[in-house]
């Protein structure tokens, strides 16, 4: 099977990601792929493993930081909102 990825920026930070694994774009959607599709035949995790134990402290932040920047901005608590009194009002 072909496939082919008309998107210049995704195929170029695929190749460089490939690159750093020491595998060709090929090879490296090829794992994807795989890696994606035993996730679903396994509920989630691809292969039992998780990213914290994959990846370095400074990937995980910037995974974590991804994450959290994903997620819409709320307006902070207003500081009587961590009073014990305040648990109980209606």
């Amino acid at each position: 099977m072909a496939i082919a990825i008309e998107a210049p920026d995704l195929e170029g930070r695929l190749v460089e990601l490939a690159s750093r694994l020491g595998m060709t774009p090929e090879e490296y959607i090829r794992q994807l792929v795989e890696t994606q599709a035993a996730g679903e035949e396994n509920g989630g995790t691809p292969t039992g493993v998780h990213l914290y134990e994959t990846v370095s402290l400074a990937e995980w932040l910037r995974a974590f930081d991804g994450w959290i920047d994903s997620h819409s901005r709320r307006e902070p608590l207003p500081e009587n909102a961590f009073d014990r009194a305040s648990f109980y009002e209606a």
